[in-house]
């Protein structure tokens, strides 16, 4: 079975051009991490959409 969804936001980037790895800090942690996005992942613009 998978693993249940998580939410964080990303606060870094490692590459100019916005690909991964990203810095996340995870929402319910508070922790900051390391993230490589799998083929399951869903990165929103929360940002872009609140702007409309």
């Amino acid at each position: 079975m998978g693993q249940a969804g998580r939410d964080g936001e990303v606060v870094g980037l490692h590459h100019d051009d916005g690909t991964p790895p990203y810095d996340v800090r995870w929402s319910d942690t508070g922790r900051t991490t390391l993230f490589f996005p799998g083929p399951d992942a869903h990165v929103r613009h929360l940002g872009a959409e609140d702007s409309g």
